[in-house]
């Protein structure tokens, strides 16, 4: 088992996604629940912002530390930024280390993010730790076990991998057969028989 700290930044062609962006989705999970169209009604969880939500969406997600129950899988042209208070207006208001948000697979999640045959996916300023793509399972659930992207690509940024693990490859990250871009990403502590970090086949 390999495992180490890297900082990963590659550039890639970028994948563009037709149509507009719509409304922002909120996410706050020390809010009462709601349908997400601002942060006094932001859904508590991010796997339920992404099942009330459609394609190409901003979700603004509030600091603090959210356990999905199931592995996130963004629709199309879904973009998750971190680093909200829970008050901004605008994205540029955010900050991402003042305000972290940690995404936990907690050992029992074989990703905690998978983007499967997805465009125009954005995953920016989250911490995402405790995937653990292991056996049993198929091939693909046992690669990337913080965030496993396979064939269209996908945007990482800023974002920091800590304490995730894979018995194959792509302990923090895999990225199958897809132009991507990963900037600004910290590894910690992952682990894999190949890529302990991060692998890009």
């Amino acid at each position: 088992m390999t495992k180490f700290f890297m900082i990963v930044v590659l550039s890639a062609t970028l994948i563009i996604v037709s149509g507009s962006v719509q409304a922002v989705v909120y996410v706050d999970k020390d809010r009462s629940g709601g349908n997400g169209s601002s942060w006094s009604q932001a859904y508590r969880t991010i796997e339920s912002a992404i099942a009330g939500a459609g394609n190409n969406q901003e979700f603004w997600i509030a600091e603090g530390t959210y356990t999905p129950a199931s592995v996130l899988a963004p629709k199309n042209g879904s973009k998750f930024y971190g680093g909200f208070a829970g008050t901004e207006t605008a994205l540029s208001q955010r900050d991402v280390d003042a305000h972290p948000v940690i995404v936990d697979g907690q050992n029992s999640l074989k990703h905690v993010f998978l983007v499967d045959n997805k465009s125009g996916v954005r995953i920016d300023g989250l911490t995402i730790t405790r995937g653990k793509a292991i056996p049993p399972g198929t091939s693909q659930e046992e690669y990337g076990g913080g965030i496993s992207v396979w064939t269209l690509g996908a945007e990482i940024v800023n974002c920091k991998f800590v304490n995730n693990s894979s018995s194959w490859r792509g302990g923090g990250l895999f990225i199958k057969g897809a132009a991507s871009l990963v900037d600004g990403c910290q590894f910690t502590g992952n682990t894999s028989a190949s890529g302990g970090g991060a692998c890009l086949v």
